[in-house]
């Protein structure tokens, strides 16, 4: 299943993020829908949402991965630098607080590969037993 979280979840404009308590609260917020998602058995909006999907007969499989971009080192011009520690920050935070969460994994999309060695360094400080995937 792929989750795409955008304006339809808020009637709030899209704003960039100015802050690693922002970027943080973000990823634990991402990662709390999904765990909702699958808890609902992929009920993702209510009934009578002109959004919700007709109901599948097939049985429901949990989400068990997620990938987020660098936030706001697009438009918004943000270093990677900036980023990725609070990034993180709230996905280690997040995974102390659930260990019985159905996610096994949590990937980071890296658009510019001059990015990738930043990013991959940042990982093995916080996740140093865990092996990264460059593709």
């Amino acid at each position: 299943a792929t989750i795409h979280f955008d304006a339809i979840f808020s009637n709030e404009p899209l704003t960039p993020v100015n802050s690693r308590r922002g970027i943080t609260t973000i990823v634990k917020n991402c990662l709390d829908k999904v765990e909702t998602v699958n808890a609902d058995k992929g009920k993702i909006f209510p009934d009578d949402s002109r959004y919700a999907p007709e109901q599948s007969s097939d049985p429901y499989k949990n989400i068990e991965s997620i990938i987020f971009p660098l936030f706001s080192t697009g438009q918004a011009g943000r270093s990677v630098d900036n980023v990725i520690g609070p990034m993180l920050d709230g996905i280690k935070d997040w995974f102390l607080h659930h260990p019985e969460t159905s996610l096994k994994r949590v990937y980071v999309s890296v658009f510019v590969v001059d990015h990738i060695a930043t990013v991959k360094a940042a990982m093995s400080r916080y996740f140093p037993d865990v092996i990264t995937e460059t593709e």
